[in-house]
């Protein structure tokens, strides 16, 4: 997973990405899904807010709970401590 995230974050440097951390698409999904919007696409004349949220019972979306901390019921202390070594101090502050 620390290789998959450095892998978007050197990509980012290359073309335009956009990182925002699941809480707010928890808490607020229409301006998550507007600041996606305002970020990558200027029109939005062609986006169809409820074909896009509404879920089908045809796709696996592979979600897990959807909770943003569900992290912290599911790790040990022990992996949660090995996890934030492997992490780079500059992701604290880049994702915080």
């Amino acid at each position: 997973m620390i290789k998959w995230i450095e892998g978007w974050i050197i990509t980012s440097k290359k073309c335009r990405l956009f990182f925002l951390p699941m809480s707010n698409f928890l808490v607020i999904q229409n301006v998550f899904i507007d600041q996606i919007l305002e970020y990558y696409f200027r029109d939005k004349q062609f986006f169809n807010r409820d074909a896009a949220m509404t879920r089908r019972k045809d796709v696996d979306y592979h979600v897990r709970v959807g909770q943003a901390e569900s992290w912290q019921n599911e790790l040990s202390d022990i992996q949660i401590k090995r996890i934030n070594s492997c992490i780079p101090n500059s992701w604290f502050k880049k994702f915080s």
